[in-house]
């Protein structure tokens, strides 16, 4: 699996979990950060498209605590695994320590509406 690079998330409907992803978009979510079983901390986000299109993500590990990963900052995230989740839940883009997320712009213009892209495996 190669990968792919987005900045406009509407591609991802047709594309089946699990795939390799880099995207850039601006953070329009971020949930409370929580630790695994192991300790690691995971911190879920979502991540908005120009279009106001928006995918659900989790930081794991060293990203779980970047201060990057906070509302209204544009991001260029590289080398996310798009995942399918557990028990039927739709899936996320998990951005492990191996990952690189860096800034674009502060303070950035949200689109007023927003529409998420559900990420699913073959069996749905």
């Amino acid at each position: 699996n190669q990968g792919i690079f987005v900045t406009s998330f509407e591609c991802m409907r047709s594309v089946t979990l699990p795939f390799e992803i880099s995207l850039a978009g601006k953070v329009c979510e971020v949930g409370d950060q929580m630790k695994t079983k192991a300790g690691a901390f995971m911190l879920a986000f979502a991540v908005q498209d120009e279009s106001g299109h928006y995918v659900q993500c989790m930081a794991h590990g060293r990203h779980a605590e970047s201060d990057l990963l906070k509302e209204k900052q544009e991001i260029i995230a590289y080398f996310g695994s798009a995942q399918e989740g557990l028990e039927g839940a739709p899936g996320k883009i998990w951005f492990y320590s191996e990952s690189h997320i860096v800034p674009r712009d502060e303070e950035c213009v949200f689109c007023e509406t927003s529409e998420e892209i559900v990420l699913r495996g073959e069996q749905e």
